[in-house]
Parts: C-alpha cells; structure tokens; sequence
C-alpha cells in the first residue's frame, strides 16, 4: 500500500455563506502551495484524562474534549487564485471595469463599505494519491504575511483559524474544481515605495497583517467547537530592511514622522499592490556584521489616522477574474 506524498497534497476551498457550514453541491477552487506544504496541526481534538477514583490506581477511560482547526496556507502568488485569500484575509473587495477587472479590499471595509470579514469557507487538505481527503468547516484568516525580497518565488503565508473538522474521505467534497493557470509571479517583476517615492536600497520588507480573531467561544453542549470566530483589532507590523547610504529612514524614526509603504508585484497588465498609508518607524541603529556591507533594519506600526483610505491595509488586484 503506497504512503501519501507531499508532493502530491492539494488544498481546496470554497465561501460559506452560513458559518461552518460547507455549501451542497461546492464549487471548490485550487489554490496553489508551495512545497512546504499546508502546514500546522490542521486539525485536532483534546484528549482529556478522567479524574474518577475507582478504589484502584489504574485510571478511567479518558474523554473527548474541544476541537481545533489551525492550519498555515504558504500560497505561491498567482494573480488570480490569489484574490480568494484576499477576499478572507483582508475583506470583499469592490470590484470595477471590465477585463481586466481592478478589485480593491480595504480592512474594515466590505465590498467598498464599512462592514466585517465575510462570513468564512469550508476547505480539504486532499491525499488524492491514498485518495483522501480532510474536510475542515468555519475557517477564517488570522493572519496575513507578506515578503518582499530580492529573488524567488513570490508567497503570501495565511495562518487559518476554523471551527470544525469531518471524517477524512475517501472522495473530495468538491462538485466541481476552478483551477488557474497563471503563471508564478516572481520578485524580479516587484517595485516599492517608501513615503510615496520609489526607493532603490530596500533589501527586503515584511509586514504581517493579524485579524486577532478570538477562537476562545467554547460553548456548553457546543460538542468541543466554539460558536462564533470574531475578528478583534487588526494589526500590521513589519520591518523594513536596506542598505545604509544615508540617514534619511533612521531620521523618520527617531522624528517619529509618518510615512507609508507600497509594494507591487506586475505580471504584464496585471498586478497585486499593497499600500499600507500610514505608519511609524521604531528608531533602531544600524548595526555593521564585521567587514561586510551595513544594513539597516527598521520595525514599523502602521495605523489610520487621517488618510483619505481610512485604512490600515488596502490592497489593489487586477486580473482577468470578473468577481470574488
């Protein structure tokens, strides 16, 4: 009997439209991975001990406790499949034109008005070699990292919180599946901006957008799954890496002046950007590794204040997908 391959996993999703609850007949969509794979426990149960005395040292049977779902999604960056993670990460995006269609998410928006993440998805971690399949319900994004460097192919890791899993299959969930064709988008085809002007010394940049969803709703008679995953205050924090040429960044940061951040990704008339409008610096000096070059690495907060996004995150895609 063969053993599963990584190589050959596949992840699946699909929008629910009530909470932890998977759609009849799904349309599922193919999201690409990278070779790391999904990661994390995906899915688990407590196992508890039994605290009965029984008049002999042996213990009791133990007992079921709370369900889990957590998992990581190391999505390569495709720039189409790529907008259904969005979609969950960060909020509905407003979608205009006409192809190729520019669809725009903002945190705290909802398809271009004030509103929450929508409502989750219902996804499967497929074996399709062993034939099968892990089916996990009520799943959102808690976090969102994304990496610009200076080679290699682009990714976006999501880390997922859901509600509930079913019995490993041997069949998909799917009724049908979408998949992309696209090519992998590279950081050759990426740019950045720092304070509305491009900037050519930035090494590197990450930043990580947290949902803070609140996973601790364990109800009485809920069966071990919690009632509702509510997003709290969202966050962005990042670091900006570059070559020391000057002391202009350093300046910002110990001034504590506001500045902004936009990273793209272009694959002919297509593109992912992020632009994050308003942030600070955390002042840290620069520090030199022996005879090398010298790098700075400066932490940042970003926040909304007064910028006509109103926003902490916005993310701008634009493809040959009509709607998400």
């Amino acid at each position: 009997m063969p053993t599963a391959k990584g190589t050959k996993q596949i992840f699946r999703m699909v929008k629910e439209t009530t909470y932890g609850v998977a759609p009849t007949t799904p349309t599922m969509f193919k999201i690409p991975i990278s070779e790391q794979g999904v990661g994390g426990d995906i899915f688990k149960q407590n196992l508890l001990p039994n605290p009965e005395m029984t008049g002999v040292r042996s213990p009791s049977a133990p007992v079921l406790g709370n369900r889990s779902v957590s998992f990581d999604i190391p999505a390569t960056l495709h720039l189409d499949s790529i907008g259904h993670l969005l979609y969950h990460a960060v909020g509905v995006p407003a979608t205009t034109g006409s192809a190729p269609w520019t669809h725009v998410g903002k945190v705290d928006y909802n398809n271009g008005s004030v509103g929450d993440l929508p409502v989750g998805f219902t996804a499967e971690v497929g074996y399709p070699d062993v034939t099968v399949f892990l089916p996990v319900y009520g799943c959102k994004i808690n976090t969102m990292r994304v990496s610009g460097q200076s080679e290699g192919v682009a990714m976006l890791n999501f880390g997922v919180i859901g509600q509930d899993f079913g019995t490993p299959a041997a069949a998909t969930l799917a009724n049908s599946t979408t998949e992309f064709t696209s090519d992998v988008v590279g950081h050759f085809s990426g740019s950045i901006e720092e304070g509305g002007s491009s900037i050519a010394i930035v090494t590197s940049v990450d930043f990580t957008l947290n949902n803070a969803l609140d996973s601790s709703l364990y109800t009485f008679g809920g069966a071990g799954t919690f009632a509702e995953l509510p997003e709290g205050k969202a966050a962005v924090t990042g670091t900006v890496t570059a070559l020391f040429q000057n002391s202009t960044l350093l300046n910002k940061a110990i001034n504590g002046t506001e500045s902004s951040l936009m990273v793209k990704w272009t694959a002919g008339s297509y593109s992912l950007q992020f632009d994050i409008p308003e942030l600070r610096y955390e002042p840290k000096a620069p520090t030199a590794s022996g005879d090398r070059g010298v790098l700075i690495t400066l932490p940042f907060i970003a926040y909304a204040a007064d910028h006509a996004d109103d926003s902490v995150l916005k993310y701008t895609l634009i493809n040959d997908v009509s709607s998400y």
